[in-house]
């Protein structure tokens, strides 16, 4: 997995603030929803760096990517439900 600078690291947290969990986001919504402050405070951050921060996201299962009906990537926010108690008891029972 690509190592993120820090500067994509605030990328990511702040993409994670913007994507939601019930809306697909294009490419070019995502860009308009980012905040212009954040924008203004790292101008340089590229295009290439919010599509590897994407691609990390996707890859720590945080977002997911796919596909619309005119073939553009959408993101969204990935939900992913909590281990209950057991499994987790089961995980600690079994590293011991």
């Amino acid at each position: 997995m690509a190592k993120l600078t820090h500067q994509q690291e605030k990328l990511a947290e702040l993409l994670l603030q913007t994507l939601s969990f019930y809306e697909a986001y294009t490419l070019e919504r995502l860009l308009i929803e980012i905040d212009k402050d954040f924008v203004e405070e790292h101008e340089k951050l590229t295009l290439e760096d919010l599509e590897l921060v994407l691609k990390v996201l996707s890859k720590r299962q945080s977002i997911k990517i796919s596909k619309n009906l005119h073939k553009e990537k959408i993101y969204q926010r990935a939900y992913y439900p909590k281990r209950s108690f057991w499994k987790k008891f089961r995980g600690w029972w079994e590293g011991l």
